[in-house]
């Protein structure tokens, strides 16, 4: 069974020196332009974490909540649609619908695109 502490590091993940870029922000921004005057429908998905992994984001990395509600601003922003969310409490998926703590597996994944 999987506990915080096997979980610890995944908060970590690629995540040490996050920061904004301008750069990358606006090539998104082009990008979703690009697929939209070109008749394209464009989704961000945003995939959920297992429920123990959210809840330590949401105590020792608030990042993740952040990043979250700056692409759902973007999404709102760009009126693109947006499906999922970091927290699985909000697709419906359990902690034994995921192989790890960032892979959910496909029952969590069929939730998802059913939302």
């Amino acid at each position: 069974k999987n506990t915080d502490k096997g979980f610890e590091g995944l908060l970590n993940y690629a995540m040490n020196d996050f920061e904004y870029d301008a750069v990358s922000i606006s090539n998104l921004e082009s990008f979703v332009s690009f697929l939209k005057e070109n008749d394209v429908k464009v989704t961000l998905v945003l995939s959920p974490y297992h429920p123990q992994v959210y809840q330590l984001m949401e105590s020792r990395k608030p990042i993740f909540l952040e990043i979250e509600r700056w692409y759902r601003d973007f999404a709102d922003d760009n009126e693109i649609q947006i499906i999922g969310s970091y927290d699985s409490r909000m697709i419906g998926c359990t902690g034994e619908e995921f192989y790890d703590g960032m892979h959910p597996k496909s029952s969590c994944l069929s939730k998802l695109f059913n939302e």
